[in-house]
């Protein structure tokens, strides 16, 4: 069974039985479409914020947008060749295959990237916790590896349909990965939140709120993912899990981007407002807040509280 990439159209001889209706192959590639959506969204918002002035010398923000212009690339390349598996035709049936493969571990690994990327800075570049990153991040690349090599697509001269051959290891083990790297991350910056900052904070509070979502939602999509490779009640299912988990995986990957473009938006909106439309006045720029400079924020404020409490 295919544990690691949905089959586009499930063949009459599929283990999942049953072929897949146009229909409901149709339905499920809906949520593709959202996926492509939200990549194209993430790259429109990171080239508007890279133009701008007060991000284009910032090297931990140019280090982060690589990783993030990755992600979403390599989302697209994977999410249309999942939609098109269907018209491989044999002599490209192996190569497209591959770059199939590849753009969707590449992906993967991108999310993996970003959110121990904000770990390391978070933790002020701890020695520690960069050597757990390294090994995480080893243990994805070698997982990507296995399964380069051990699966494959294949031509069924029968169904006229190019299939997959999906290792039954490599599959659960890149998926275990991401959990680890989730959890990894998520664990350290409660901890490191929850030891050095006030929680009254707000801006505390936001990240604390973002971290404990974007956990969840992958935490649940990788659980269901596994689920439905051992289980799959129907080929939609199946099907339907994979391409929500892209989804989601996309919507985490670009939150914190997307959210601070709509919070500048509105900031600058009501700053123009108030100004009274006044000719000289000029548009905020597009700049993501690093953790850096929330918990200094954070830190600022716990300050000010604190000495007003003693006076």
């Amino acid at each position: 069974m295919d544990s690691l990439h949905p089959v586009s159209i499930a063949t009459s001889n599929a283990p999942m039985g049953g072929q897949m209706s146009r229909e409901t192959f149709i339905h499920a590639n809906i949520v593709y479409g959202l996926s492509l959506e939200v990549a194209i969204h993430g790259l429109v918002t990171l080239f508007l914020k890279l133009t701008s002035s007060d991000v284009r010398n910032g090297k931990k923000f140019r280090s982060l947008a690589v990783l993030l212009v990755m992600g979403n690339v390599s989302a697209i390349i994977y999410v249309l060749g999942c939609v098109y598996r269907g018209s491989f035709v044999e002599s490209n049936c192996v190569g497209l295959s591959i770059v199939t493969t590849l753009a969707s571990h590449l992906f993967y690994f991108s999310f993996d990237a970003v959110i121990l990327f904000k770990c390391y800075h978070l933790t002020n570049k701890n020695k520690y916790v960069t050597m757990c990153i390294w090994l995480i991040l080893a243990n994805r690349v070698g997982w990507i590896i296995s399964d380069m090599v051990l699966s494959y697509g294949f031509w069924i001269p029968d169904f006229a349909f190019c299939a997959f051959s999906q290792d039954p290891i490599t599959g659960p083990g890149s998926n275990i990965s991401d959990i680890i790297s989730d959890c990894f991350a998520t664990l350290t910056a409660l901890v490191i939140t929850f030891f050095r900052f006030s929680l009254s904070s707000r801006y505390i509070q936001v990240m604390v709120l973002r971290t404990i979502l974007r956990s969840l939602l992958v935490v649940a999509m990788n659980i269901l993912v596994m689920y439905m490779n051992i289980e799959p009640p129907n080929p939609f299912w199946h099907f339907f899990a994979w391409n929500l988990r892209a989804y989601v995986l996309l919507r985490m990957l670009n939150l914190d981007i997307l959210l601070d473009l709509g919070e500048i938006k509105e900031s600058t909106r009501s700053g123009s407002d108030s100004d009274g439309r006044k000719s000289g006045s000029t548009q905020q720029p597009l700049v993501v807040p690093s953790s850096s400079q929330i918990f200094k924020a954070a830190t600022m404020e716990s300050r000010r509280a604190s000495r007003i409490v003693k006076g």
